[in-house]
């Protein structure tokens, strides 16, 4: 990777454990990418640090998801175009309300626009494909259950994951621009991980990683000219 490139953009992953997983995949820019930290909370208060101190043009997350639908895609990686949140609001399980449904916006109540609290993600020009949508929680489901029920809700959502959202939401109050990669590893609910696909998930998350940040790199250097 350009030096260019290791210097504008900035790689993102939640844990340890999927940084050592992208360092396995032989791809040495890989091996500069932070750790966020797990969860919404840490990940969003650790990723708007290290946008601070590292100041990028363009922020990319790279992680394990589950599929909340589209099972044929365990095992591959997305790109993802937006982001909603579940899980902040009132009661849970089927009574559970979002905090958009009682009357609130996380977003909109600190100067952001997006009443629904859905955030866009950022993707370079002409970026092949149908990019989907990620949905946030604060506690992965632990049965098909939950999973489907927040399927219902969330009717466009493929995957879920626990970082995301913070991620987004800390670029867009810093004005930087985040692109999420996730390898979809496992039906979300099912807590049976000798049935997950972790090692060819992240391997497929690695490729994907590495073409969205050269068609990224390409349009800032088109930019630059």
């Amino acid at each position: 990777m350009p030096k260019s490139m290791r210097k504008r953009l900035l790689l993102l992953t939640p844990t340890q454990f999927e940084l050592d997983l992208l360092r396995t995949s032989g791809r040495d820019y890989l091996s500069r990418t932070q750790i966020t930290g797990f969860g919404p909370i840490a990940s969003g208060v650790r990723a708007t640090q290290l946008i601070t101190e590292h100041a990028p043009h363009w922020v990319v997350l790279v992680g394990i998801a589950g599929a909340l639908r589209s099972f044929d895609t365990i095992g591959q990686a997305l790109v993802f175009q937006s982001v909603e949140m579940e899980g902040i609001g009132v009661g849970c399980g089927q009574r559970h309300e979002s905090a958009v449904e009682v009357g609130w916006s996380q977003a909109e109540s600190i100067g952001l626009d997006s009443r629904d609290d859905m955030l866009e993600l950022a993707l370079p020009r002409q970026w092949p494909g149908s990019p989907a949508q990620l949905l946030t929680v604060c506690a992965a489901a632990s049965s098909r259950s939950e999973a489907n029920t927040r399927s219902a809700r969330f009717s466009q959502a493929v995957a879920e994951d626990m970082e995301g959202w913070s991620v987004a939401l800390a670029g867009a109050v810093c004005g930087i621009p985040v692109s999420i990669v996730r390898g979809i590893s496992n039906r979300a609910g099912d807590r049976q991980h000798e049935r997950w696909h972790i090692a060819e998930a992240m391997e497929a998350a690695a490729d994907m990683t590495e073409q969205l940040c050269q068609a990224i790199e390409a349009q800032m250097e088109s930019s630059a000219e």
